[in-house]
């Protein structure tokens, strides 16, 4: 059994009173309020005419190559939109060591094929970004472009954007100046999974970082060092309620949304065989926060922070990613226990929401900083295959780049005004909105039907309360790490925030997404 699987709890099938028909019937409704059309045929017919379209900035592109570069992602994954190249840039005159080190960060080019007129563009910003739902993925592009032609695969030259800056080592500042980003061909050396790159770095010499990119272990270890300075120098500039909460690194967690336990369901009785009308839901649970999902994460604010630089140095409109620092007290919280749950639920307590805007406060630098990010500027650039948003930043970068309407704000033929692309994400969020509303029904039904499932009596061990609600009710917030999730509880008892506690299931209907927790 390979790491991977170990992480599925396999459950019973869904009992006959709530027969899983019914339970994808339900879930088919629930899908159609995302709103998106049957355009299948249509989207291959403008795609197969979209790869006929020759690169207007292949003279443009910068040749990479000869750079040793990897793609980091799940084993699962088919849109590869991000590699990662690494070189030495500098070594301490006295001790001899590296001390400097330039990060590549590639990034998939959907805009090589891609205009914003074009309808393959329209329907992928009806659909804003890929969903993934625990009975199967939406993608956002057509398989040709997001898997096949624009995804960064072993051995192929690919059209990219690369954005780079030089790392000190010393204490993860970048070097002023050294940031830069340029279109670029870009060949992926070789595909890894978390875990494999988890082993690699257990495997690599703890000792200096070297001074080549030979290897992989080698370009993983200069990677390693680079990310684990940058991570230092962010801590420094969070904002205290995020700096509270990373030492158990509940800032990273937060800031990137990532969520404890994914639900799957397949069609059939697991393992052997579907059968009309039967569905099989499992739980799988993520992987802790590791070296390898740490460097990338470490990697993709890098290259947000440059992007976003970039763009408030040319006054380019970007979909640019803020969020406020609060006036937070450590010694007036509550929740001061150091742990992933607590830290993860402190610091959506404390941060307030992060804030899209095409144009901060050029003159005020403390308008457009990401505080739980811990840098001064950001914009979400790295997944154009996945999010229109990304799309949206590529189009505004790349006619910049090639100097179109260069000399000046006014005037200038981006592929976006101020007024359009602020059109433009005001819908992206009226829209995501709505598609997010239903995954959480979706996600939230086949809860209730795993939650179902469990065997009686339905007991939740080792639950966290993270915070309580109405104490005069019993009403609490509870960690729930069998199920992955906050969820709200009835406790008959008095507690103090962080204690341990089991809790029962005492309800749950997928059908009107009702589930019921006790904790005595």
């Amino acid at each position: 059994m390979s790491p991977a699987e170990k992480h599925f709890v396999r459950t019973e099938l869904l009992p006959d009173h709530h027969a899983p028909s019914s339970l994808a019937a339900h879930v088919a409704r629930l899908e159609a309020r995302l709103g998106r059309r049957d355009d299948t045929l249509d989207v291959m017919a403008m795609t197969s005419a979209l790869m006929e379209r020759p690169d207007r900035d292949e003279a443009r592109r910068r040749d990479f190559r000869s750079l040793r570069m990897i793609t980091v992602d799940s084993a699962s994954t088919v849109e590869i939109d991000d590699g990662l190249s690494a070189e030495v840039a500098g070594v301490d005159d006295v001790r001899g060591d590296v001390s400097l080190v330039r990060v590549f960060v590639h990034v998939a080019d959907p805009t090589r094929y891609l205009d914003p007129e074009d309808g393959v563009a329209k329907v992928a910003s009806g659909r804003v970004r890929t969903l993934y739902l625990p009975h199967g993925k939406r993608p956002m592009l057509p398989v040709a472009l997001g898997a096949e032609a624009c995804s960064l695969l072993e051995g192929v030259g690919v059209p990219s954007l690369t954005v780079t800056a030089v790392v000190r080592l010393e204490d993860g500042s970048l070097v002023e100046g050294s940031g830069e980003v340029v279109m670029s061909v870009t060949q992926s050396s070789g595909r890894m999974t978390y875990d494999e790159v988890d082993r690699a770095l257990e495997e690599a010499d703890e000792c200096a970082p070297p001074k080549s990119t030979q290897t992989t272990g080698a370009l993983l270890s200069l990677l390693s060092a680079a990310a684990a300075a940058r991570k230092r120098w962010r801590t420094g500039q969070m904002g205290p309620a995020a700096r509270a909460a990373s030492g158990a690194g509940g800032a990273e967690r937060g800031a990137t949304g990532a969520t404890e336990a994914t639900i799957l369901a397949v069609p059939g009785p697991g393992d052997a065989g579907a059968k009309h009308g039967e569905m099989t839901v499992t739980m799988r649970h993520a992987p802790k926060s590791s070296p390898s999902r740490e460097l990338v994460m470490e990697c993709m604010v890098l290259a947000g922070q440059v992007l976003a630089t970039f763009g408030l140095e040319n006054a380019i409109p970007l979909p640019y990613r803020s969020q406020e620092a609060i006036a937070y007290d450590p010694d007036a919280d509550d929740d001061k226990r150091n742990s992933a749950q607590l830290s993860d639920y402190r610091l959506r307590k404390y941060l307030l929401r992060s804030t899209l805007a095409t144009s901060p406060d050029f003159l005020d630098p403390s308008r457009y900083a990401h505080h739980a990010l811990g840098v001064p500027a950001y914009t979400q650039a790295t997944s154009p295959i996945r999010r229109y948003v990304d799309l949206l930043a590529h189009w505004q970068i790349k006619a910049h780049l090639r100097g179109e309407g260069q000399g000046g704000n006014e005037g200038r033929t981006l592929a976006f005004d101020r007024d359009q692309l602020d059109a433009a994400i005001v819908a992206l969020e009226r829209t995501n909105q709505a598609l997010t509303a239903a995954e959480r029904a979706i996600d939230q039904a086949f809860l209730c039907a795993y939650a179902q499932t469990l065997p009686d009596p339905k007991t939740l061990p080792s639950c966290t309360l993270l915070h309580w609600i109405n104490q005069e009710r019993g009403l609490g917030i509870l960690h729930v790490p069998v199920l992955g999730r906050d969820l709200v509880a009835t406790l008959h008892r008095p507690a103090a925030v962080g204690t341990q506690l089991s809790c029962t299931v005492t309800a749950a209907d997928p059908f009107t997404g009702t589930l019921v927790l006790t904790a005595d």
